[in-house]
């Protein structure tokens, strides 16, 4: 099953410091506990999260979607469809 997956690292860490993973399946539901700045980031490119779930089940879409770096705080944010 295809998963919208957010990750986010700390300045200079090559591991994650927290993965949130959400099936496509749930994504209209679970849309709602994806972070403000997540949602805000994807849409300023973009990406629209019913529009991400239909072409992740299409098979469209795999891989890294989004990167953002706050370059104030250090904190990368790795968008993908896995």
């Amino acid at each position: 099953m295809v998963k919208l997956t957010v990750r986010t690292y700390k300045r200079g860490s090559q591991e994650p410091a927290s993965t949130v993973s959400i099936p496509l399946g749930i994504l209209d539901l679970a849309s709602r506990l994806i972070p403000e700045k997540v949602r805000s980031a994807l849409s300023s490119e973009g990406f629209e999260l019913k529009e991400l779930a239909a072409s992740g089940r299409s098979g469209e879409l795999r891989g890294v979607l989004l990167e953002y770096e706050d370059h104030a705080s250090g904190e990368k944010t790795v968008i993908s469809l896995e």
